[in-house]
């Protein structure tokens, strides 16, 4: 064999070598993708993984437990906002209710105030009139101590200052018996308003009236309260109804008088059965 031949065979050695590594190489390397496609969980062998099929399935299931989840949500946001909804009309008719109570309340006060200020008036007029009659009586009274030092041809004209003595007499106890009357419906309007912490001098606000007593009686639908016109109860009002703690319900004033009012239950506020004794208290 010549050198020619001889690194031909060389070559020819390499080249085998090389292509012998080259395939154990590519053999190494070599994947089942049967195996990395349907490969389970039982059949997973060191550092596999899970098959690509297997993956695929969990991930519908997964697809679908979340699609499932959604949907359960969206029903519950659904259901959560009807719930809205319909206590946000509820708190729209009490705010409804709050604001006719008040006008009701607000109209009650000024037409109070009202009369009380014709009362004042009244009074003050009265008063003057006291004034003028008595000093026209001291005149009169002068006149007659007068009279009584004259001869008898003035025994007539006494007679007739007499007479009109008399009658500005009766005028005047008229008058005091008025100005006593008077007197007397200005010391309970002072003594109302001094109850409800206000004065003559304050801004009339119905906000700021309180009122508070017990139920005498109950009766059917109908209830006694142990306050009147004097504490500042009138018809129309409604008061809350309290047991210790915790509310009962709700009254409408359908009558009052001085010392006492009759009550109307509203059924739709009640909470608990009513009792004798629950106290009562205006909405402020």
């Amino acid at each position: 064999m010549n050198y020619v031949g001889r690194i031909f065979v060389g070559l020819i050695a390499i080249l085998s070598i090389m292509f012998a590594m080259m395939a154990i190489m590519i053999y190494a390397t070599h994947r089942n993708w049967r195996n990395e496609i349907m490969r389970t969980t039982a059949e997973i062998r060191g550092s596999e993984r899970l098959g690509y099929k297997p993956q695929l399935e969990d991930s519908y299931k997964e697809r679908d437990r979340l699609q499932q989840e959604i949907t359960l949500l969206n029903q519950q946001l659904a259901a959560e906002k009807g719930a809205k909804i319909q206590a946000l009309a509820k708190a729209e008719a009490v705010i409804q209710t709050l604001s006719t109570d008040y006008q009701q309340a607000s109209n009650q006060l000024t037409q109070t105030a009202a009369q009380l200020d014709t009362a004042t008036k009244a009074l003050q007029v009265t008063q003057t009139n006291l004034t003028h009659t008595t000093a026209e009586v001291d005149k009169l009274r002068l006149d007659i101590a007068t009279a009584h030092n004259e001869t008898d041809k003035q025994i007539k004209m006494a007679t007739a200052l007499t007479d009109k003595l008399t009658v500005a007499s009766g005028q005047v106890e008229q008058l005091g018996e008025r100005n006593q009357q008077l007197a007397t419906d200005v010391a309970k309007a002072k003594t109302i308003l001094t109850n409800m912490g206000r004065s003559l001098s304050d801004p009339l606000d119905a906000g700021t009236i309180r009122v508070a007593g017990q139920i005498r009686r109950v009766n059917g639908d109908k209830v006694e309260l142990s306050i009147g016109t004097d504490d500042g109860v009138r018809i129309g009002q409604k008061l809350d109804i309290y047991r210790g703690d915790k509310y009962v319900g709700r009254l409408r004033v359908v009558e009052s008088k001085p010392d006492q009012a009759v009550a109307a239950v509203e059924p739709e506020y009640q909470q608990f059965p009513i009792q004798k004794g629950d106290n009562v208290a205006s909405r402020l």
